[in-house]
C-alpha cells in the first residue's frame, strides 16, 4: 500500500469534475468503498489499495492497469508499450463495426490492402469497383461513394464541395473561409 500522490489525486478530481460526481457518487459506482473511505484516500489520510484503483477504473471506464500505474502501484511502461496498450484498450471499447473500420484504415495506411474476406463481402454488396480500395484515399472515396446513395442531394453536394476544398488545399490554392460550404 502507498499514499496517493498529488498527480493521481488531481487526475481523479478532474474526472469527477468532468462528470459532476461527488465522492459519494464515485464510491457508489466503485461498488467496493464508502463515500467516507473515498474521501479519506482523496485527502491523503488513508493508503491506496489495489481494490481502490480497480474501483476507480471501473467507475471511470478506464483500463485498471493504467489506473494502478497512475497510482504508483505498478511500474511505468516504456512509452511505446503504453501507446500500444492504450490502442488495444480503446479498440476494445469500440463496436465491432468501428473496429473493422479502424483495422481497414490501418491496413490501408501501411499499404497492405484489405483482407480477402472484406473484399468478397463488399464486392457482393456493391458494384462500385471490381478492385477493392488499396490506399487510405481510395478506401475513403469508396466508402463515401457507397454511402452517398442514402444521402440527400444537399448532403451529397456538401461532400462534393468538401472534397473540392481538400483537393484545392492539396494543390496550394487554399479555399477561403467565405468559400466554405455550410453544413447541411
Amino acid at each position: 500500500m502507498t499514499i496517493v500522490d498529488d498527480k493521481f489525486l488531481t487526475w481523479v478530481n478532474e474526472h469527477l469534475r468532468e462528470r459532476g460526481w461527488s465522492y459519494n457518487e464515485l464510491a457508489r459506482r466503485m461498488n467496493n468503498m464508502s463515500g467516507s473511505g473515498v474521501s479519506f484516500v482523496m485527502r491523503g489520510e488513508r493508503n491506496i489499495t489495489y481494490d481502490f484503483c480497480i474501483g476507480i477504473a471501473n467507475a471511470f471506464d478506464e483500463n485498471p492497469e493504467d489506473v494502478l500505474r497512475r497510482a504508483g502501484l505498478l511500474p511505468t511502461l516504456p512509452s511505446k508499450v503504453q501507446e500500444e496498450a492504450e490502442i488495444v484498450h480503446l479498440l476494445r471499447r469500440l463496436s465491432s463495426e468501428a473496429r473493422q473500420v479502424i483495422l481497414h484504415t490501418m491496413r490501408s495506411l501501411l499499404g497492405l490492402g484489405l483482407p480477402s474476406t472484406y473484399q468478397v463481402a463488399n464486392e457482393q454488396e456493391t458494384n462500385y469497383s471490381a478492385d477493392p480500395p488499396r490506399t487510405l484515399a481510395e478506401q475513403l472515396a469508396w466508402h463515401i461513394a457507397r454511402d452517398a446513395e442514402e444521402l440527400s442531394d444537399e448532403e451529397q453536394q456538401y461532400i462534393i464541395d468538401l472534397m473540392q476544398r481538400i483537393t484545392d488545399a492539396q494543390r496550394g490554392a487554399g479555399a477561403t473561409d467565405a468559400a466554405q460550404p455550410e453544413l447541411p
